[in-house]
């Protein structure tokens, strides 16, 4: 990163020196960054600094938490930058989902603008539906998504920085899929993609100790995805930037309340007006017209009172309080899981 900054500088530089004139209405700034983006569509990278958290945002590291570990319920773990993050509300909620959405479109950033026709899903973008062993390591590739049968690849952005991999169905819940892209994706100007910095380090086939020993499970995870790539007939030289994601579950949860639900018979009762004797059995007027100024309405429908056991999943109001408050709280999944 620092080599980068570095000729990025010098570049700027020499571009900053080249053009100065005489005139004082010579804009420097706009050269400046004219020079910083010839110089990133030139050096087209695929970004990827886990520091920053500048990741594809779709992305199964989201389930991993700098400070607990791997999530423990299943669901995702976005970090949350204090009471003061302005997309706390939104992470808050995502991090109550066991994985990611099967329909909308997956991304990855690069330095600069690329170029739609070299987004080529089969050739330079790789989509795999994997497997997982006993332990929940991926272990192998069950298929490969096609376009545009499964996905259609394409640039967004103001820039059209952003790869987006859009799916043309829903994909499969409750599955991991594996993206690896390729130096087969171009910039604008022609440029290959180039691994990223602290991608490239995860590349390696060696240990990273001292300072990058934090990255020594990922380089292992990148190791491990590669190898299924390679596999698959990709070049592992050719890898700009590779990941898993898995989708969520859909529809577990009210299929597990389904199972529990017991059916039984309504026990019922006369629904009666006590308040003469003899009681007299309650019909439709009574609770349609109690006044008896509609003529129209007859009553010709008895009416019954009846009871049945339901399991009730929202928090419980204080027993034997009368017209308690409107219950606000959601119901929660086994060990206090959102799920």
């Amino acid at each position: 990163m620092r080599t980068k900054l570095t000729i990025s500088g010098f570049f700027a530089c020499a571009l900053f020196l080249a053009g100065c004139s005489d005139s004082t209405n010579y804009d420097f700034d706009k050269s400046v960054v004219d020079a910083q983006t010839g110089f990133d569509n030139a050096n087209l990278k695929a970004i990827f600094d886990p520091r920053e958290s500048k990741i594809p945002p779709t992305n199964d590291l989201l389930f991993v938490s700098a400070e607990t570990g791997l999530s423990k319920d299943g669901t995702l773990q976005i970090p949350v930058d204090g009471e003061n993050d302005p997309q706390k509300l939104v992470k808050d909620a995502l991090n109550q989902l066991d994985g990611f959405s099967t329909s909308a479109p997956v991304t990855a950033a690069f330095s600069g603008s690329l170029d739609t026709d070299s987004l080529k899903l089969g050739s330079a973008i790789r989509v795999f539906e994997v497997t997982r062993g006993v332990d929940q390591q991926i272990n192998g590739i069950a298929r490969e998504l096609a376009s545009p049968e499964d996905l259609v690849a394409t640039a967004v952005g103001q820039n059209q920085t952003t790869l987006a991999l859009v799916p043309t169905h829903p994909l499969k819940p409750k599955t991991t899929y594996l993206v690896v892209l390729t130096d087969a994706i171009k910039g604008q100007a022609g440029a290959a993609a180039k691994a990223d910095t602290l991608y490239g380090l995860t590349k390696g086939e060696g240990p990273l100790t001292g300072d990058l020993a934090a990255l020594e499970p990922l380089r292992q995870a990148v190791n491990g995805f590669e190898r299924l790539a390679a596999g698959a007939g990709i070049a592992k030289d050719s890898i700009v930037l590779s990941w898993s994601f898995t989708t969520q579950s859909i529809g577990d949860v009210l299929e597990d309340v389904f199972a529990k639900a017991v059916a039984s018979r309504i026990q019922t009762i006369p629904a009666l007006n006590t308040a003469v004797d003899p009681p007299v059995q309650l019909t439709t007027k009574n609770f349609l017209d109690p006044e008896g100024a509609n003529p129209a309405i007859k009553g010709k429908a008895d009416v019954f009172l009846g009871a049945m056991s339901v399991p009730y999943y929202l928090n419980a109001g204080t027993p034997g309080e009368q017209n308690s408050a409107p219950r606000s709280g959601s119901w929660k999944g086994a060990g206090g899981s959102a799920l």
